[in-house]
């Protein structure tokens, strides 16, 4: 959940702006913005991946796991921070193939990787024996078609914007609204985040294993329910159509100080 709160700072904060530039019609800013949040979101899965994979046993220690899971856990965190920078791009890189208005091929990058970690992970658990390296493993690897299939999207014929190496450069007038946009979305994520460590941490202290495999399994219960409350997603998307007409049809040019204020 952490790492989807940094993809979400560049994709939350620019993904709107992008909605906002392509309805003035000026799609050479927009593709600055989606080259500059890119090279964000690759610098950020850089840093993560470097304190995760160093520091792991001390962080999951300090999350609440115990001797008994602790390495089980760091077997897991350690394959699958190697491939954060694919999840990254994924969750970060997904919005700004919505905004564009390609709705079906934003759906179907989250289904090619959820289906490929479903036939991936009994693979790799049971057939080959890899326990929970294995799950890490279907993880990273369905993470990294998801990836694939976004750039060779974005770099292809049928989008209107298109990922360009001379938009990598960061800019600060363009990232820092972005950032701006994208703090709320990132402050929100990462405190879930936060609450679920310290729910971990005191039912390892108080409660030991058990207690910490029975929320597993009701935050598991949770999330399931929220995956069925499609209103959220229909919000996130109408949204951004709504930005792209209205200001495609606005006599006046908004400056993005506007939208920080």
């Amino acid at each position: 959940m952490l790492i989807n709160a940094f993809a979400m700072l560049a994709g939350a904060g620019g993904a709107p702006r992008v909605a906002i530039s392509i309805g003035k019609k000026d799609n050479r800013t927009a593709e600055k913005i989606l080259g500059n949040c890119f090279s964000l979101l690759i610098i950020m899965a850089v840093i993560l991946t470097f304190i995760f994979f160093i520091f792991a046993p001390q962080m999951l220690t300090l999350f609440g796991e115990s001797g008994k899971t602790l390495p089980y856990a760091v077997s897991y965190s350690r394959i699958y921070i190697l491939g954060s920078i694919f999840v990254l791009i994924v969750m970060g890189m997904n919005p700004f193939i919505t905004t564009q208005g390609f709705a079906k091929i934003s759906m179907l990058t989250t289904v090619i990787g959820a289906v490929i970690n479903i036939i991936l992970d009994p693979i790799f658990i049971f057939v080959l024996d890899l326990g929970v390296r294995g799950a890490a493993l279907a993880t990273v690897l369905s993470q990294a078609v998801g990836a694939v299939w976004i750039l060779r999207f974005l770099t292809g014929k049928k989008t209107i914007l298109h990922l360009r190496k001379e938009n990598f450069r960061l800019r600060r007038d363009i990232i820092l609204p972005c950032l701006a946009l994208g703090i709320s979305t990132f402050v929100m994520l990462s405190t879930e985040s936060i609450l679920s460590i310290s729910f971990t941490s005191s039912l390892s202290r108080y409660g030991g294993d058990l207690a910490v495999g029975a929320m597993t399994i009701i935050t598991s219960d949770t999330s399931t329910s929220d995956c069925l409350n499609l209103s959220d997603y229909f919000l996130q998307s109408s949204v951004q159509i709504i930005c792209i007409h209205t200001l495609s049809h606005l006599p006046i040019s908004l400056s993005p100080e506007i939208l920080i204020l």
